[in-house]
């Protein structure tokens, strides 16, 4: 179980982990810029966020706690790879999840979530989402 964060608590941690892990600084930097690009985005607002130990995970609905059988998006760090996994958890079964890879770079990452959103249905029409 995770606790839903404001988005620049979650940038905090994840600039935090960069200071104590500097091997793989720019992979949490990279999410730490998503987490600021998110909250000051139009999804800020609509889209929620926790964080579990170095990933960071999306809901589209305010929970207080978010619960692993819940589904969500999932955005990890692929340590040994050097590149980062998009994976939305909506079946326990692995090969069924809707999965992307990016390079650990921050643009990459705000364009994944960005085409993420409008396949899943996760923003309207009327959200003109830009990068």
């Amino acid at each position: 179980m995770m606790m839903h964060l404001p988005w620049s608590k979650l940038e905090k941690h994840f600039r935090e982990a960069a200071e104590y892990m500097p091997e793989s600084a720019y992979m949490h930097e990279a999410m730490a810029d998503l987490c600021q690009w998110i909250g000051k985005s139009e999804l800020g607002p609509i889209l929620f966020g926790g964080q579990s130990m170095h990933s960071l995970c999306i809901l589209q609905t305010e929970e207080v706690y978010i619960k692993l059988n819940m589904s969500y998006l999932r955005i990890s760090p692929l340590f040994k790879e050097h590149l980062i996994e998009f994976r939305f958890l909506d079946s326990g079964v692995e090969d069924k999840q809707w999965s992307r890879i990016e390079a650990p770079r921050a643009d990459h990452l705000i364009k994944r979530l960005i085409g993420f959103t409008k396949q899943i249905g996760w923003v309207n029409n009327t959200i003109l989402l830009e990068y």
